[in-house]
């Protein structure tokens, strides 16, 4: 048999031969291998042979790491493979590292091809990092080959790519090396795959690195379970990763409610939006820029919390938002946002934006601030939550930092929370919102000398231009010390900032041009750029851009001795430049310049297209506009992509895909060596970007730009004569923008023509701002009448109305608040209605009398579309639509007329739907809450006390109450109705009826329906509203009855009518025991409307409620037969990515033993998504394959395998949330499947530091923005202690439990009552895993109440006659209502009755029960007799018979552990309350001596 060192000699001799062949070098006997046994003896002998290799290390540190970690494998495998190189004199690295030695020299400083090397290297440190692990013990022969095989390969490759870099086409390498042109290259490349391949099945197959650990694990002391192996922490990096993105299986309703609320309130979109600033600065900022920053003593001190303020000043275009940028970087460094670590300090920033108006205001700035902090604090998080439910405490920047900041951070729930926040763009606010951050600045200062840093733990940065100083100082009331940002300070940072961007002048890529002399001319470039640059990074861009596309070397000199040293000198230059190309259409320029130096909000490329198509000649437009916007534009403007995409990255892209297909087109290789480098060299071909128009944003390069078309835009500040042609006038501007945006108000036919590129939404948010910036006495008669024509229109056309509501509830429709703003519309409309063009021609009499009545008062303004709302709620002529905004409309229209029904307060903001934000905010008096009648703001809202501060108008709006239309009460439904004297016909009592009916008044809709049925018999709508209301009431029979009324009652063939009703017919039957109806039902449903989900989803329950489980088998396998259209499939493929309906399919299987047909149909689904290349649904599929296999199938110990395939899926994946669900399953499961796999292992003993490292990496995950992660992060941190406790570290298992138990504390401690269930329930759970079980049981005892109260069958049944004899009540009532119609005030006194008993059931109305039973009984609470906690699934419970059926291993499927612990919590002993509790003023509350004793247990 041969000797394995000769099989290895032999394929190192072929590998050194192929070599030679290639590179005309003898690797073998090349004297530089001597010195070549190391990483380090590599980029020793790459620095002294090539200085450039050292810059370019020094510039890309990335390059060195990368490096380092991929060779450092190979240095370690010569401890096991030494006998194959026993003929050479060198080390068994050195091959390698020779290969890689003379690629590198071989790229000759070409920053390109450094980076494509990087790449290369990058892709091969996965595998090198696993030959570390090889090295350590003997390896299996097998695998031993492989690896050399695979290095040979390497080596090759290598090879391969340094000839064509040696022969100046960089370009080929570039392209053959990773889009596969070169077939030598791609044939090494697939056997590398292959091999790689092959050696990770070999490595799973014998279980390697586990099998030799267990072999020599002699010594099981708790010593070797607190050390970590270096493989194992190297092949959990991925899942250390994915727990960045991972959710938990089960939300805690509280943090689900939190999580909505915060980032409701705070606007989550606005600090999106922050965030992409933030990332697209940072992607722009070189490394190594701003490192100056930290040597400043000032900085240093802030950092060490000296002082709670940082100035940071500089002029125009000086980096300033790099140095933030940079700032924010080092703060994350020293304080991880994503770390293990238990401090809770919080880096948070935000940038403020002259042309953003959301970026602007103080209040915005402040709860973007606020979201930051709650993503990373769980005391502030909880703490804001309960302000938040409040929401004039966030009204005004001032409530905003009273309430949330200095409230917070001034109470012992602070103790360990800090925040360090970046405010960049400080010059960019308006004066009167800068002077108030300065006030609230000013206050904190004051505080923290009065207190000491231990109070009021906030550091703040303000960077912001020079000529600020005078404004600061004068409010600080002495001289600032400050940081500036100076020449002398960033002159290195403009140095690597010009090397990085000279490579864009195309004279320095000619080929034609002598090395030699381009070499001069990119010197020449550099020191003069570097000489008049004074530091800014402006002027910088604004002289590359005019020479990057000269060719002759003589004119790019010129150009450079004529640019002047003046910023503002520069940008005109600039302009002269585009003023004299013949090429620019100098009107489409101006009309761009105007737009953007005007604009209030940033606008998209699609509102900028739509723009230009509105301008003559009308329709045409500019078609190459994003081109010209990214081409001879680029020096102004800015284009800003979702995905921070940048115009170099997208023409990168473009190139690349040019270079693919002359790859693929051309067999000549010479020929394709030259349409490469023509392809290289080429800055000016056309590039088409096709970015998409809804999210993609344009803006100024940086505000100078506009500083200064503004400052040559007016008279009285302009230094240059308008000779240009190009420019912005900026009275003329505002004027025309007005008009514009007027006319898009009043133009009904304007969102039908131009789509999603509609300036509708624009006009509603902007064109107020714009009517007051107008100079009136500067526009003649005839301009005077084009503003207020529209103007009119837009508050007397019903037609117009329809629009302004039509765009309201769409989410990109926003109306601004300031519409209904009294100080600024009375004011405004109050001068343009009284300008004297009214009395002119072109205006009627009764025009101008209904100009002269709307300019006296808001109600009167918007007295017409106050009417048109009640016609459109209920007119006879109204359509069958939501009135939900039409209600909550009058309701803010009545608080303007009926000022003696409503307190003091200063609001009336709402968002439609509690989602999307519309018109209505602002009187300077009050709204009542719609049902008490108390002064309140909405969303749960609370009248604003007397004493506080004076009348304040929002930045923002605020939402709906959750409830909809639950918050009003009949009275008030009543008046609101009655407001504009519409006709009560039919249709007036059925559209009341709906609303009262959603208001959950269920007998008074039945009222309303019967009055509307009185006077229109064939009504279906008011069937099925009737069949509706005692559905509500749980009289199912009845239900039925009217619904099958409605259904005969149709008036015309509407399938997807037909199929709503048979939806809600199938849902009722099933709930009165019908099974076999409601199966024909929803069957039909599906019939009618096959491509509906939700039909498809009650079909799938009904079929499982019915225990039809060969009819469900039949559906996965044959989907064809029940849904009647070819979607059918994809339709069922959408149904199981739903873990409940996955559930249905597996009881169905369970049943009769087909689980194997299941696994098919999923299987189907799964290859049918990956050859679509539909990777979100594949992955989805995957999730559903893997649940329903770990479910209902056995699959051994491959269950954490599975799973762990599946989540380093789902980080690969750009998910947009689609993914959430999967995340959140993936976390519990493997969370319980590591701890089992561990006690398992521990009890057979073997081996259990795998799993349980695993488990630890897991706790250690990335903190994340979503609250459901840092909640999976908690849990997996818990379990991790509950097993340090079981092997007696107590030590360590108390600080893993400990974040948590002081959370608990936290929780039950601040003033708010209402969150002391969830605090008792999350502290019970904590403190029984960290082993307290007494107090455990006190806290459980009380968060039991409520399951306590549900409980009890005699107290049902005790409810239920006064229920039943509530409703005779009301029926009673209704009857005398009926007979009262001809009488007036017999019907009125009758409907008082009602409204008072209707209230007093809506009161009594049963709370949900907060428990569930994971064992998929489905028993109604009443008949549990226990209820059991599992102690070690996360938020696992299970009922009496369901844990019996656990424990017995016979519960059908997968969800627990028999061996698991299970914590009886119900029932409890009552005395126990009384241990957690104690009673003021009649009321439960926690009892403090209790929880003093508790924190004292655990406080460090």
């Amino acid at each position: 048999m041969a000797q394995p060192g000769s099989d290895f000699k032999a394929i190192w001799e072929e590998a050194f031969a192929l070599y030679q062949q290639e590179t005309k070098r003898d690797l073998k006997n090349n004297p530089i291998l001597a010195h070549l046994r190391s990483t380090d003896d590599l980029l020793t002998q790459l620095e002294s042979q090539e200085e450039k290799f050292k810059g370019f290390r020094d510039k890309k540190a990335k390059l060195w790491s990368v490096l380092r970690g991929t060779m450092h494998g190979v240095e370690l495998l010569g401890k096991f493979a030494m006998s194959a190189l026993t003929m050479t004199p060198f080390s068994y690295a050195a091959p390698a590292l020779g290969a890689v030695f003379f690629l590198v020299t071989a790229a000759q400083g070409v920053s390109k091809a450094y980076d494509t090397i990087l790449s290369l290297l990058s892709d091969l440190q996965d595998f090198t990092g696993r030959l570390e692990e090889y090295a350590k013990a003997p390896m299996d022969s097998k695998l031993r080959r492989l690896i050399v095989e695979i290095l040979t390969t390497l080596m090759e490759i290598f090879a391969r790519s340094e000839r064509l870099i040696r022969k100046e086409r960089f370009n080929l390498y570039l392209s053959v090396t990773f889009l596969g042109g070169e077939k030598k290259i791609v044939d090494a490349k697939e056997r590398l795959a292959l091999l790689v391949q092959n050696e990770t099945r070999l490595v799973e197959s014998l279980t390697y690195h586990t099998a030799l650990r267990t072999r020599n694990a002699v010594d099981r002391s708790h010593a070797m379970l607190q050390k970590t192996d270096d493989t194992t922490e190297r092949s959990e990096k991925k899942l250390e990763a994915i727990a960045n993105s991972m959710n938990e299986s089960r939300r805690d309703g509280k943090d689900k409610e939190d999580q909505e609320l915060l980032a409701q309130v705070f606007d989550e979109k606005l600090f999106a939006n922050v965030r992409q600033i933030h990332e697209d600065v940072s992607e722009r900022r070189l490394v190594g820029t701003g490192e100056w920053i930290k040597s400043e003593s000032l900085y240093q001190d802030w950092t060490r919390e000296k002082g709670p303020l940082l100035w940071i000043l500089g002029g125009p275009g000086a980096g300033k938002s790099f140095l933030s940028s940079k700032i924010i970087s080092h703060l994350q460094e020293l304080y991880p946002q994503a770390s293990h670590s238990q401090s809770r300090v919080t880096v948070a920033y935000f940038y403020i934006k002259e042309d953003a108006q959301q970026l602007r205001s103080v209040n915005a700035i402040l709860k973007a601030i606020a979201l930051q902090l709650a993503f990373v604090d769980s005391v502030f998080r909880n703490f804001a939550a309960e302000v938040c439910r409040l929401p004039e405490n966030l009204v005004t920047a001032k409530r905003t930092w009273k309430n949330l900041f200095m409230r917070f951070f001034n109470s012992s729930q602070s103790r360990d929370s800090a925040a360090f926040l970046v405010i960049d763009g400080l010059d960019e606010a308006p004066k009167v919102e800068r002077e108030i951050l300065l006030q609230l600045l000013r206050h904190l200062h004051k505080l923290r000398l009065n207190k000491g840093v231990a109070t009021c733990r906030l550091q703040f940065v303000l960077v912001g231009r020079l000529e600020l100083l005078d404004s600061i100082s004068s409010n600080w009331g002495s001289q600032i010390t400050f940081v500036e940002v100076s020449a002398l300070k960033n002159s290195r940072d403009i140095t690597n900032y010009i090397l990085d961007r000279i490579n864009r002048v195309k004279a320095l890529k000619i080929r034609r041009i002598p090395l030699e002399d381009r070499t001069k001319l990119r010197a020449i470039i550099v020191a003069k750029l570097e000489e008049r640059a004074n530091g800014m990074f402006l002027w910088v861009n604004l002289m590359l851009d005019q020479i990057s596309n000269t060719s002759r070397p003589s004119d790019i000199v010129i150009a450079l001795d004529a640019a002047p040293r003046e910023l503002d000198r520069m940008i005109r230059h600039v302009f002269e430049r585009i003023a004299s190309d013949p090429g620019v259409d100098k009107s489409d320029l101006n009309e761009i310049l105007a737009w953007v130096t005007c604009a209030r909000e940033r606008l998209t490329l699609g509102e900028m297209d739509t723009i230009l198509k509105l301008s003559p000649p009308l329709g045409e437009g500019m078609p190459d506009l994003e081109e010209s916007l990214r081409g001879q534009f680029a020096s102004f403007f800015t284009l800003s992509r979702s995905d921070n995409l940048t115009t170099e990255k997208l023409q990168s892209r473009l190139r690349d895909k040019k270079r693919d297909s002359v790859l693929h087109e051309k067999n000549d290789e010479n020929s394709r060596l030259d349409e490469l480098d023509a392809i290289e060299e080429d800055d000016e071909q056309d590039h088409v970007y096709d970015s998409p128009s809804k999210s993609t944003h344009l803006e100024f390069s940086h505000a100078s730009v506009r500083d200064y078309l503004l400052q040559e835009g007016r008279l009285y500040s302009r230094k240059w004569p308008l000779d240009l042609g190009i420019g912005v006038d900026v009275d003329e501007s505002q004027f025309h923008i007005t008009s514009t945006l007027l006319d898009v108000l009043c133009d009904e036919k304007h969102d039908r023509e131009f789509g999603e590129n509609t300036l509708s939404s624009h006009a509603l948010n902007q064109c107020l701002d714009y009517l007051q910036l107008i100079a009136r006495s500067s526009l003649d008669m005839c301009r005077k009448r084009k503003i207020i024509r529209p103007l009119f229109n837009a508050f007397n056309r019903d037609s117009i109305f329809e629009k302004w509501f039509t765009t309201a509830s769409k989410p990109f429709g926003l109306w601004s608040q300031d519409w209904l703003a009294e100080d600024k519309l009375n004011g405004c409309i109050k001068r343009w209605y009284a300008e004297e063009a009214v009395s002119e021609h072109g205006f009627t009499p009764q025009e101008v009398d209904r100009m002269h009545i709307s300019s006296k008062s808001t109600a009167a303004l918007f007295q017409p579309m106050a009417q048109w709302c009640a016609r459109k709620w209920l007119g006879i002529d109204a359509e069958d639509d939501d009135p939900e905004l039409y209600i909550w409309f009058l309701h803010a229209y009545l608080g303007l007329v009926s000022p003696f029904v409503l307190p003091r307060v200063y609001l009336i903001p709402f968002l439609l739907f509690a989602i999307y934000p519309c018109i209505l905010s602002c009187v300077s008096k009050p709204l009542t809450s719609p049902r008490t009648g108390q002064g309140q703001s909405f969303t749960n809202p609370k009248c604003i006390k007397d004493g506080a501060e004076g009348p304040q108008i929002p930045d923002n709006t605020v939402s709906l109450g959750t409830d909809g239309l639950g918050d009003f009460s009949l009275g008030r439904l009543r008046m609101l109705a009655n407001f504009g004297k519409v006709e009560k016909s039919s249709t007036w009592h059925r559209r009341f009826a709906t609303a009262v009916r959603e208001a959950r008044y269920i007998s008074t809709a039945l009222i309303e329906y019967v009055r509307s049925l009185s006077l229109d018999d064939t009504d279906w709508a008011t069937m099925a509203g009737i069949a509706i209301c005692y559905a509500n009431r749980k009289e199912y029979i009845l239900a039925i009855e009217w619904e099958q009324k409605a259904l005969a009652s149709l008036p015309y063939p509407s399938n997807r009518e037909r199929s709503t009703r048979l939806q809600h017919l199938s849902s009722w039957r099933l709930n009165a025991g019908d099974m076999e109806g409601a199966i024909q039902a929803i069957g039909e449903a599906i019939r009618l409307a096959p491509i509906d989900h939700s039909v498809l989803f009650d079909y799938i329950d009904g079929l499982d409620k019915a225990s039809k489980f060969k009819e469900l088998i039949d559906l996965a396998k044959n989907p064809q037969n029940h849904l009647s259209v070819q979607e059918g499939e994809e339709l069922l493929s959408i149904a199981v990515q739903f873990p409940d309906i996955l559930d249905v399919f597996g009881r169905a299987a369970r049943v009769l033993g087909d689980a194997d047909v299941i696994r098919q149909t999923l299987e189907r689904f799964l290859t049918q998504a990956e050859e679509s290349n539909q990777e979100i649904k594949a992955t989805l599929q995957l999730f559903s394959l893997t649940y329903f296999q770990f479910r209902y199938m056995d699959v051994g110990d491959q269950a954490s395998y599975l799973w762990e395939i599946l989540l380093t899926t789902i980080l690969t994946r750009k998910s947009d949330g689609k993914l959430e669900l999967a995340h959140m399953h993936s976390l519990n499961i493997l969370t319980q499947l590591y701890f089992d796999e561990a006690t398992n292992a521990e009890a057979r003993g073997m081996d259990f530091n795998t799993p349980i490292s695993k488990l630890r990496n897991l706790s250690r995950s990335a903190r994340s923005t979503d609250l459901m992660v840092e909640n999976a992060r908690k849990g997996c941190t818990m379990l991790l202690g509950l097993w340090f406790r079981q092997h007696k570290n107590l030590e360590v298992s108390k600080r893993c439990f400990r974040p948590r138990v002081l959370e608990a504390l936290d929780i039950l401690t601040d003033e708010y009552p209402e969150n002391d269930g969830y605090g008792f329930s999350f502290l019970a759970r904590v403190l029984y895993k960290a082993g307290n079980s007494e107090d455990a049981q006190a806290a459980m005892s009380v968060a039991m109440v409520s399951l306590h109260k549900l409980k009890g069958a005699s107290e049902l049944k005790a409810k239920r006659p006064t229920e039943e004899s509530n409703h005779m009540k009301i029926e009673s009532t209704f009857a005398m209502s009926l007979h009262g119609l001809d009488n007036e005030a017999t019907a009125r006194e009758a409907i008082e009755d009602l409204d008072t008993l209707e209230e007093d059931e809506a009161k009594s109305s049963d709370d949900e029960s907060p428990w569930f039973c994971d064992g998929q009984c489905k028993r109604p609470e009443e008949d549990w007799t226990g209820l059991y906690f599992c102690g070690v699934c996360p938020d696992v419970f299970f009922c009496d018979n369901c844990v019996d059926a656990v424990r017995k291993a016979k519960l059908g499927f997968r969800i627990c552990n028999p061996d698991h612990s299970f914590w009886q919590v119900y029932p409890f002993d009552e005395k126990l309350i009384n241990v957690a509790t104690e009673t003021v003023d009649g009321r439960k509350i926690p009892r403090a001596s209790w929880l003093k004793r508790i924190r004292e247990e655990w406080e460090e």
